[in-house]
């Protein structure tokens, strides 16, 4: 029983690395700030134009106007100040407070990167490239946070053995970073849980209780901070859920060997999956997530609705092919049960 006991609590603390999105570990919340970027992107950009266009028209004014007083020349070089202070405020510092960065140019090139993240495929020569970068960004925490993601997809990619071990905790470490640089950053906080997570399998039993709660703590955070994210509902869903799965006995055991256990039930995980929904619907593991806590609770007829919608949705990526299979298994099991 002990054993049983230190697996279930064991994947608790390991939920970092699953519980994002699923078995693969794709990050689809990154659509979202895509989104914002590219706008941002497309602004600097503009920003960008007019700064042309008007140094263009400056140059065929003075082209035009050889001979001016002695007090014009000074009245154009108070409005050329004036006008870069004011494309200074409005692109390097609102700008950068979102990203954590300075330049148009970085933008575009974070645009970039949140993009090749996010595409399937091999991520170490994109790893490669943000390392070969990493000096230029050391007060970043929006890089580190970025830097963190691209470590942990490249140990996902590798085979188990000392290397897949040795990026993981560097990846841990590069999401320390950003959590130092900016703790009011919720992608900081976001990561650091998830890379957390991801160090599940080299640490000894105790430890993975502990980072269990410190993985729940950073989620707690990073809800706070950003509490329209739907993958940070689902995350805290997904915890409560498998908290709310152990037994009397089970918590019993827990108490006694590792002091007082973690707290949740159904309806707190359903809370957060539904919240998750109405964040991004259509969204087919949390459905089926939403589903299980009805079956949890033996309320069949309600968990059909939910299984076949999650059911009726398309495959867009490769972890939607195992919730599928699943969902097609719970089809079969509770079909007597649909309304």
């Amino acid at each position: 029983m002990d054993g049983l006991l230190r697996d279930r609590l064991t994947m608790l603390a390991a939920l970092g690395t699953g519980v994002v999105v699923g078995i693969s570990g794709i990050y689809l919340y990154y659509r979202l700030n895509r989104t914002v970027s590219r706008e941002l992107s497309s602004l600097a950009g503009s920003i960008a134009e007019l700064r042309r266009q008007i140094e263009q028209l400056k140059t065929e004014e003075r082209r035009e106007t050889p001979f001016q007083s002695q007090a014009q020349p000074l009245q154009q070089s108070q409005r050329e100040d004036e006008e870069d202070d004011e494309y200074y405020d409005f692109t390097d510092v609102e700008d950068a407070s979102w990203t954590g960065l300075r330049e148009a140019g970085d933008i575009g090139w974070l645009e970039t990167l949140d993009s090749a993240l996010d595409r399937p495929g091999d991520k170490q020569a994109l790893l490669d490239s943000m390392l070969a970068r990493e000096s230029q960004y050391t007060d970043s925490a929006g890089f580190y946070w970025r830097l963190a993601k691209a470590s942990h997809l490249c140990s996902l990619q590798l085979k188990p053995g000392r290397g897949k071990e040795e990026l993981a905790r560097q990846a841990f470490a590069r999401a320390q970073q950003a959590l130092r640089l900016d703790e009011s950053s919720p992608e900081a906080h976001k990561w650091y849980a998830i890379t957390l997570g991801a160090l599940s399998e080299y640490v000894g039993s105790q430890e993975k209780i502990e980072n269990g709660y410190r993985f729940k703590e950073h989620v707690d955070t990073a809800v706070r901070l950003k509490p329209k994210d739907p993958t940070l509902h689902h995350m805290l869903g997904r915890w409560s859920f498998e908290v709310s799965t152990l037994s009397w006995l089970e918590r019993k055991l827990a108490a006694a060997l590792y002091s007082q256990p973690p707290d949740s039930n159904v309806q707190e995980a359903r809370a957060h999956l539904l919240e998750a929904d109405k964040l991004r619907p259509e969204w087919k593991e949390n459905l089926l997530y939403i589903a299980k806590t009805y079956i949890c609770e033996g309320h069949y007829g309600p968990a059909m609705a939910w299984i076949d919608r999650a059911a009726a949705l398309p495959c867009v990526d490769p972890a939607d092919d195992s919730v599928q299979k699943e969902l097609e298994n719970l089809q079969q099991q509770y079909q007597r049960y649909r309304p």
